[in-house]
């Protein structure tokens, strides 16, 4: 990932981190395909904020109870 890609990556989970109040990290699986991840059980909160952005389709929101993670994977574009 070069430089600029990893800042505006960085500039995103910062300001998803401030807009939902909890700490969100962002991972680019491949051409417009993404993942939301975030600690503890975050499927609400994940799920509307992303389901009121234009472009987004949500593919699977899901919580694993063992890790304690809230993952919501999703395609843009």
């Amino acid at each position: 990932m070069t430089t600029a890609t990893s800042n505006r990556k960085n500039t995103l989970e910062a300001r998803l981190t401030a807009t939902l109040g909890f700490a969100v990290d962002v991972v680019v699986r491949g051409n417009n395909e993404f993942t939301l991840a975030a600690e503890g059980d975050k499927r609400t909160a994940l799920r509307r904020y992303m389901s009121g952005t234009p472009g987004v389709t949500i593919t699977e929101c899901s919580y694993d109870e063992e890790c304690d993670y809230t993952c919501l994977f999703f395609t843009a574009g």
